[in-house]
This record gives structure tokens, sequence and C-alpha cells, in this order.
């Protein structure tokens, strides 16, 4: 069992960084929503939304893919 972690130890770095990256979506998916549920909030209460939150969720919209 120690062998294998003698042999294999470079795989923590590839584990460390799909486990950052999956950590970064899954903020940048909070990020999105709390913004949405934002955005309905000044909607029901019939209010304009701010410059800065339509710039926010403009910036994190999706491309979309070309085929």
């Amino acid at each position: 069992m120690e062998e294998i972690f003698r042999d294999f130890w470079w795989l923590l770095f590839p584990l460390a960084f799909l486990v950052a990256g999956g950590f970064n979506a899954w903020l940048a998916e909070r990020r999105r929503s709390d913004a949405l549920r934002l955005l309905a909030a000044y909607a029901a209460q019939g209010k304009e939304p701010p410059a800065e939150l339509l710039r926010s969720l403009e910036a994190t919209r999706a491309e979309p893919v070309k085929g």
C-alpha cells in the first residue's frame, strides 16, 4: 500500500486541480443563482435593477456552441 503512494504521488496534483476546478464551478453557479434571485426580487418589487447587477449577469452568460 505504501508503494502506491510512493510511486504515484504525482497524481495528487491533477486530483487537486480537478477538485479546485469543481469548487470554482460550484462557486460560479452560486454567484449566478444569487444574482438571478436578486434580479427576481427587484422585478417583484417593480424596481429597476442596478446596472452592475445586469453587467454581472451578462458577463457570466455562457456562449452558445457553434457547430
